[in-house]
């Protein structure tokens, strides 16, 4: 989803995503944010959940795309307590499944990828990470990188 979003924004500009697409709700400056890597509040989430899901389902495919159908599964789970999300995601995911075989058919490809996909809403724990340490001055460039 950041990457579709961050491609949106260089079509229609951060501000007229901000301004039009998510209903003003949203800073521009949040919206970079994201698309730089920072995780954004739960209400932010899920505007940028609806602007993805909206682009993605104007022109709906035979198989619908995985991860949209993830998201959306997610949609619908969004006023489930936290606590419960995994397991009622899962649950949608196996009864997807069930009902194919049940019909006797094969389980769509993209329906096989949903477990993968599972975006929790819960706050991230803070991660304690270490600094990377200094460059080798006697590496070239090449050399660090392949390092990292």
């Amino acid at each position: 989803m950041r990457n579709f979003i961050a491609v949106y924004t260089r079509a229609h500009s951060l501000r007229h995503v901000a301004e039009k697409r998510l209903e003003g709700k949203v800073a521009h400056g949040t919206i970079d944010k994201f698309i730089r890597g920072s995780e954004p509040q739960y209400a932010t989430r899920q505007l940028l959940r609806k602007l993805y899901m909206e682009e993605h389902l104007r022109d709906l495919p035979t198989d619908p795309d995985p991860d949209v159908a993830a998201l959306y599964m997610l949609h619908l789970l969004n006023r489930m307590p936290d606590a419960h999300h995994r397991a009622a995601y899962d649950g949608m995911v196996r009864c997807m499944k069930h009902l194919h075989i049940e019909a006797g058919m094969d389980v769509p490809p993209w329906l096989e990828q949903m477990a993968e996909l599972y975006e929790s809403d819960e706050p991230l724990p803070a991660q304690s990470r270490q600094p990377d340490p200094p460059p080798d001055p006697d590496a070239g460039p090449h050399e660090y990188i392949r390092e990292r």
